[in-house]
Parts: C-alpha cells; structure tokens; sequence
C-alpha cells in the first residue's frame, strides 16, 4: 500500500513555520549564551593561573627554607657524634 501524502491546512503550516522560528531563536539564544560562558570560564582560568604563580613563588621560597633548615639540622645532628 503506498503512502498518502499528508496536505496541511494553511493555519497548520503557520502554526508549524511559528514554532520553527521559536526553536531557531531558542538555539541561537542558546549558542551565545555557551559562548559568553566559555569566555567567562576562559578569563576566570586566566585570573586563577595568574593568582596560582604568584602563590607557587612564596611557596617554593617556604619549601627551599624549610628543607634548609632540616639539611641543617641533620648536618648538626651527625657532627655532635
């Protein structure tokens, strides 16, 4: 049996080119907002890093010393014997 073809009244086929153009507004709203987001993330990383480096200087000073004075210490330790 071969198919029929299904001929729309003309209120239908507004109704159907109505709800297209809804959905093609929606997916374009929602493609800028992704977008915004992905540059929002991208400079909060950028600020992140930035904040990191400057944490990762005092903390390599804080290890270099604390590791100092335990090389010391040890040096101290095995001269008294």
């Amino acid at each position: 049996m071969a198919s029929r073809a299904v001929v729309s009244e003309p209120s239908e086929r507004r109704r159907i080119a109505f709800l297209n153009r809804l959905g093609t507004i929606r997916n374009d709203k929602k493609a800028t907002r992704a977008a915004a987001d992905a540059t929002r993330r991208a400079d909060k990383a950028k600020k992140e890093a930035k904040i990191a480096e400057g944490f990762a200087v005092h903390v390599k000073a804080e290890k270099k010393r604390t590791h100092r004075a335990a090389g010391m210490e040890t040096k101290a330790k095995k001269s008294k014997h």
